[in-house]
């Protein structure tokens, strides 16, 4: 049965049952994209259970354009040019489903970082508030536990993993072509690695220090460049990744509208796997507050921001779905653009 959000936020962890990468004829998703671009024309198809093989034969033969295969899922990413073909698609044997790649974007604007001011970097590390408002240095001393033995995915820009911030950290990441950018220890956006700084910065001597600075980071990248667009079966991609690689917990910092099958299934497959998903609610706090996906499927932990006298922060999104709020206002923790870079998100 897959875990309630109660459950996972209470710690309650299954037995992690690994299971075998399928049959993967993919490309990357990015690379090769549908003619007429993206929205509109991407879809997933969702075939009859355990049937794909005969799904794919049966797309083939029809003509349809297959972009990706989605691995250990029931799933294909294709090409569809007019409704018609929808419906013609909608009639095959095995077909059971057929959805839009919806959108997904970054939790981040450009205007909410800023470089931080000259903390001196020869001083000793230092600690955001978050790390004391969410009491992890008080769980640090009275657990001797800084995040040691836990593996977190962050899926998300990439990494400047020879930062000094992350000196003595333990990185690694998906080199996987054909289901996510690479290389994942390049970040031309930044976003991803002050995300990953402000889980596991080192406590080094230099810069600052991550909530959990002892964990082992691996990192999934799905954003290619500034211009890049990457979807919810992109995400699906690289949550496969984080599976494979052992991942104990996967953080998304991104999300967009409309829920889908394909991305809802993926989750599924992780959570009955024992794998901790949290999940940026997102940053419309100033309009409707609309859900967002990945954050607002049932398993995902949906997290809100906060500022240092803990109110909700502008930005931030908060309905129904939301199942904790962070620190997440003047966040210090490394960027890409050197190896000593520090800025702050507003």
């Amino acid at each position: 049965r897959p875990r309630t959000k109660a459950e996972l936020i209470a710690g309650h962890r299954a037995t992690p049952q690994r299971k075998q990468a399928g049959r993967m004829t993919v490309r990357n998703l990015e690379a090769q994209t549908c003619h007429g671009g993206i929205e509109g024309h991407q879809n997933v198809v969702e075939c009859k259970h355990a049937e794909e093989e005969k799904c794919h034969q049966e797309l083939e033969a029809n003509g349809v354009v297959i972009i990706n295969e989605m691995t250990n899922s029931d799933f294909f990413v294709v090409c569809v040019d007019s409704a018609e073909e929808k419906q013609s698609l909608l009639e095959l044997t095995n077909v059971v489903n057929l959805e839009e790649d919806y959108v997904r974007t970054l939790s981040y604007m450009p205007d909410m970082v800023r470089p931080a001011p000259d903390m001196g970097r020869n001083l000793q590390d230092y600690i955001p508030y978050g790390v004391d408002m969410i009491d992890a240095d008080r769980f640090w001393a009275e657990k001797n536990d800084r995040g040691g033995g836990a593996k977190v995915c962050v899926i998300d820009t990439g990494i400047r993993e020879d930062h000094e911030d992350f000196a003595g950290s333990t990185i690694s990441g998906s080199n996987n072509a054909a289901h996510v950018a690479t290389p994942y220890n390049n970040d031309q956006n930044g976003h991803g690695t002050h995300v990953a700084g402000t889980v596991a910065a080192a406590d080094n001597g230099r810069g600052s220090v991550g909530v959990a600075p002892e964990a082992e980071l691996y990192i999934v990248r799905v954003f290619s460049g500034q211009n890049a667009v990457f979807t919810a079966s992109s995400i699906a991609m690289a949550m496969e990744e984080c599976r494979l690689a052992g991942s104990d917990v996967v953080n998304m910092s991104l999300g967009g509208a409309s829920a889908s099958a394909n991305e809802r299934n993926k989750i599924e497959q992780l959570i009955n796997e024992g794998i901790h998903i949290v999940a940026a609610s997102g940053n419309s706090g100033g309009g409707a507050n609309p859900k967002e996906y990945p954050a607002s499927y049932p398993d995902v932990i949906s997290v809100g921001a906060v500022d240092d006298s803990k109110k909700i922060a502008s930005f931030s999104t908060h309905n129904s779905e939301v199942d904790v709020a962070a620190p997440g206002v003047q966040i210090y923790s490394p960027v890409s653009q050197s190896r000593t870079a520090t800025q702050v998100n507003i």
